[in-house]
């Protein structure tokens, strides 16, 4: 595989009380290390971290056509009963965007280098990634705040969830003559509601082969959810956006799809 050569933001990553100012509150800090990060205060919370330039525009553009060959299909939820069982997927309002699972990208000479890829940057194995979503936003579309962490998971052969890596798969249309207005810069952008108690909303703007990545789970209890991960995605106001999610277990889930315990 080639070298991988991206550019990291840090939005929001675990303090070291030790090296904190002690007037500090939870917006965090100046990361001051020669990137974008200079302009952003850290928040002291889960990681939260954004790669430019992860995927090339060959990989972004197979993506989405793999996503039209295959079809896009209404987004759907799934919910965790009482008893801990998982619900059907149903089609909610609180989602409106397509989607579709990308079931031969691993075997695909472009998409599996994206699996590849992000099997390097995370440490996971390939198989423990669930087949990459892919998705399709029309103007207008959202998904409300919700959490990727699915408690029907945690006992099940491959685990819950533990990490998320989202890629954005193209930039956003902006609105001409409107792009400093707060709809247009804020345009399909995954916004996380409050990385810890006080903090500000985080909106993170889709950018072709940007990638960004949080956990799902507390550190120290990987199957307990981590509830400051809640996020959303914010409604497209003009053109498409194409996005794939990558979601990571704590065990192979390849080949214990399908299999209950």
């Amino acid at each position: 595989m080639e070298q991988l050569n991206y550019t990291t933001t840090i939005y929001s990553r675990p303090l070291d009380e030790m090296n904190m100012d002690r007037n500090m509150d939870h917006q965090g800090r100046k990361s001051g290390n020669g990137n974008d990060n200079d302009n952003i205060d850290i928040i002291d919370g889960p990681w939260v971290v954004v790669l430019d330039n992860f995927l090339t525009d060959e990989e972004c553009d197979r993506l989405i056509q793999l996503g039209k060959d295959q079809g896009y299909k209404p987004s759907t939820e799934q919910r965790t009963n009482r008893d801990g069982t998982a619900t059907e997927n149903t089609v909610s309002r609180r989602r409106t965007s397509t989607n579709t699972f990308c079931h031969n990208c691993r075997e695909d000479a472009i998409a599996g280098r994206v699996t590849d890829k992000i099997a390097t940057i995370t440490g996971f194995p390939v198989e423990f990634s669930e087949d990459l979503q892919l998705l399709q936003y029309r103007p207008g579309q959202f998904y409300k705040r919700h959490h990727d962490f699915i408690p029907a998971h945690k006992y099940g052969p491959s685990g819950p969830r533990l990490v998320t890596v989202l890629l954005y798969l193209n930039d956003m249309e902006v609105v001409e003559g409107d792009s400093d207005s707060s709809n247009s810069s804020k345009s399909g952008a995954t916004r996380f509601n409050e990385l810890a108690e006080g903090a500000d909303p985080v909106d993170v703007v889709p950018k072709k082969g940007r990638a960004l990545i949080w956990p799902s789970v507390l550190d120290e209890d990987v199957l307990t959810e981590d509830g400051r991960t809640d996020h959303e995605a914010l409604v497209v106001e003009r053109g498409m956006k194409y996005a794939a999610n990558a979601w990571l277990h704590l065990r192979d889930e390849v080949h214990f799809e399908g299999v209950a315990c």
